[in-house]
C-alpha cells in the first residue's frame, strides 16, 4: 500500500501523530479519507508512536538497579549478622519488592521481574552464611579449642538444633550452633580450631582443621544468585517498554472496530 500524504497544513505540522486502523490487514495514516484500493476505512484510532530511548540512556539506569538491588541484599545480610536476623529479612524483602516494582511495574518486563524477585529472595538466604564464613575464616583470629560436650537444643518452633560446647586456650567457654558450623559432626574431647571475629561481634567459626579454605558450593551458589539477579534486572532495563508501547500493544490485541455498513 502506498503512503498517503497529509491532506492539509495542520496535519503536516505534527507528523509524529499517526492514525492507524486495522481493517483487512491494511494500515491507514492521517489525512487519508480512502484507501488506495478505493475502500473506506473504519473509525480511525489515534496512536502516538513513541520513540524508544537509545541504549546510551538505558544502560546507566539499568546498571544502577542491577547493582543496587543485590548489593542492598548483601548489606542487609552483613548488618543482620551483627544486629538481628530480622534486619537481613527486612532488607531481603524490600530488595525483592523493589526488583518486582522496577522490572515489572516500571519497565513492563514480567518474566524478568519474576526471575529477579525469586533470585533476590534466594540470595538473601544464601549470602548471610557465606559472608560469615568468608569473613571469619579469612580474617578471623585462629585459636585451638576442645569440644567439651555436644547436645541438641529445641527452639521455639520445635526444631532440634545441634549445639557444641567448646573451650579455647584462654579458658573461655562458648556454645556454638548451626550458624557457627556445628551440625553434629564433632565429638566430645575432639580437638578443633576456632576462627574468632577481630571485632568481637560474632561467635567463632568452628572447624576440624586449621584450613582457611572456603566452601566452593556456597560461594558458587551465592555468586550465581547475585549474577542472576543483576542479569535479570539489566535485561529488563535494556529491553524495557514504555507506557505508550504497552498501550499500543493492548490496542493491537483488541483490534479496531469496523465501520458499520450504512
Amino acid at each position: 500500500m502506498g503512503r498517503l500524504r497529509p491532506a492539509n497544513a495542520a496535519s503536516r505540522v505534527d507528523r509524529r501523530m499517526i492514525y492507524q486502523v486495522r481493517h483487512g490487514g491494511h494500515d491507514v495514516r492521517a489525512g487519508g479519507k480512502t484507501r488506495t484500493d478505493g475502500t473506506v476505512p473504519g473509525p480511525l484510532v489515534p496512536t502516538l508512536v513513541p520513540t524508544p530511548p537509545s541504549s546510551r540512556t538505558r544502560t546507566p539506569s539499568s546498571l544502577r538497579w542491577a547493582v543496587l538491588i543485590p548489593l542492598a541484599t548483601l548489606v542487609g545480610a552483613v548488618l543482620g549478622l551483627y544486629l538481628s536476623t530480622w534486619v537481613a529479612v527486612v532488607f531481603a524483602m524490600c530488595a525483592a519488592a523493589m526488583a518486582a516494582i522496577v522490572a515489572g511495574g516500571l519497565w513492563h518486563r514480567a518474566g524478568a521481574a519474576v526471575v529477579a524477585t525469586a533470585a533476590t529472595m534466594a540470595l538473601g538466604l544464601f549470602v548471610g552464611p557465606t559472608v560469615q564464613q568468608t569473613y571469619l575464616k579469612q580474617f578471623g583470629q585462629r585459636a585451638d579449642a576442645l569440644v567439651v560436650d555436644t547436645a541438641q537444643h529445641v527452639n521455639s518452633k520445635g526444631t532440634e538444633l545441634d549445639v557444641c560446647r567448646v573451650v579455647d586456650t584462654s579458658g573461655a567457654v562458648r556454645d556454638l550452633g548451626n550458624t557457627e558450623n556445628c551440625y553434629g559432626q564433632f565429638k566430645p574431647k575432639q580437638h578443633v580450631f576456632l576462627f574468632k571475629d577481630p571485632l568481637g561481634g560474632l561467635k567463632p567459626w568452628i572447624e576440624a582443621t586449621d584450613d582457611r579454605g572456603l566452601d566452593a558450593l556456597d560461594l558458587s551458589a551465592t555468586g550465581g544468585l547475585f549474577t542472576l539477579t543483576a542479569g535479570a534486572l539489566f535485561y529488563a532495563g535494556m529491553r524495557r517498554r514504555s507506557d505508550r508501547e504497552m498501550d499500543a500493544k493492548k490496542l493491537r490485541r483488541r483490534g479496531s472496530p469496523r465501520r458499520q455498513a450504512a
